[in-house]
């Protein structure tokens, strides 16, 4: 039978120091790259948190000026319609030149209102602040916001963005039906708003606050006014995440009456991108105002691919980390980050 011979301690002492040299070398690479990830991801959440604080604070501002801008044009509805009355058609008519000349003076110097009008139970402008005489050519008893009042589904409308039949400017109507001595439709109150003038509050904000995208939609998804600027007729599609969120606010807030909202995370179906987004209900109106992360977190010029990625760059060398935080790009095309 073998005799076994036990190793002499030096070797023993030799083995025991190897593996702790190999199991320290393996910490010692293990150990920083594991540190590097966890600051890393930290310095995401910081930065995560930090836009999301920064999209609340401009969907607030956003929904400050929406709400003073339909406020103020409730208000010069109302003194078109302590004006007219329940007048009818023919009396509307009658009095055409004197109504022009009032309407006017209430819009003068109001920017964000392209004109007001008075339209007849059968569609037809019978006095408008902009027009006098009213083309008579015109008739906008096909119009969605028309037969809004007609089938009296609520007391107030918000149109879509359209081109202006008379001239071709971009518009969406605040309506409300006009007053009627026995409660029959009797015709329409209508308010043209131009969303340039929302585009350029928007605009200013985005100049002072770059990588936000500000939108105005109606409840259905359909975008009134936003910046950066997209076609006309550009919408959510029904029931994708934001437009659910946004018309069951909307709702919410109409039993409630005040303003709700909340934030997401989803791919855009406008731009194709997967931004953070906050939005906000405007009190009283089917609408709502959405603010949201632009192309990777910072809007950039296409001929400026690598603007954003410095503006990343900078806002993570603010953060207080002592660990380099590294950024890849991996969401690929020429102009990605």
């Amino acid at each position: 039978m073998p005799i076994e011979t036990p190793l002499p301690p030096s070797a023993v002492a030799s083995g025991t120091i190897q593996r702790y040299l190999r199991a320290s070398f393996g910490l010692a690479a293990v150990l920083p790259l594991a540190l590097v990830l966890a600051l890393s991801f930290l310095s995401y959440q910081q930065a995560e948190r930090a836009a999301h604080e920064r999209l609340e604070r401009s969907v607030d501002v956003a929904l400050e000026n929406a709400l003073k801008v339909f406020e103020s044009s409730r208000q010069l509805i109302g003194r078109v319609n302590d004006l007219i009355g329940d007048r009818s058609d023919e009396q509307v008519t009658a009095e055409e030149p004197m109504l022009h000349q009032r309407l006017n003076a209430f819009v003068e110097g109001i920017p964000q209102v392209a004109s007001i009008n008075i339209i007849g139970r059968d569609g037809r402008i019978l006095a408008s602040s902009r027009f006098h005489p009213p083309p008579a050519q015109v008739n906008v008893s096909d119009r969605a916001d028309f037969q809004h009042h007609v089938r009296k589904v609520s007391p107030v409308h918000v149109s879509r963005r359209m081109a202006g039949r008379v001239n071709g400017e971009q518009i969406f109507n605040l309506s409300v039906p006009r007053a009627s001595a026995n409660g029959e439709f009797n015709g329409v109150l209508m308010l043209s708003l131009r969303p340039g003038y929302f585009a350029a509050q928007y605009e200013r904000m985005v100049k002072s606050d770059p990588g936000v995208a500000i939108s105005l939609m109606r409840s259905n998804g359909e975008v009134i006014a936003r910046v950066p600027a997209v076609p006309l007729d550009t919408r959510l599609p029904h029931g994708s995440p934001l437009q659910r969120a946004m018309e069951a606010a909307i709702e919410s807030g109409g039993n409630s009456g005040g303003n709700s909202g909340g934030s997401l995370r989803a791919v855009s179906t406008i731009d194709g991108e997967d931004p953070m987004a906050s939005f906000r209900t405007v009190r009283g109106y089917p609408l709502g105002l959405v603010a949201a992360t632009a192309q990777g977190g910072q809007v950039t010029e296409d001929d400026e691919p690598g603007a954003g990625f410095d503006r990343w760059r900078k806002a993570l060398e603010q953060l207080e980390s002592p660990v380099p935080v590294f950024l890849e790009n991996t969401a690929g095309g020429d102009h990605a980050m």
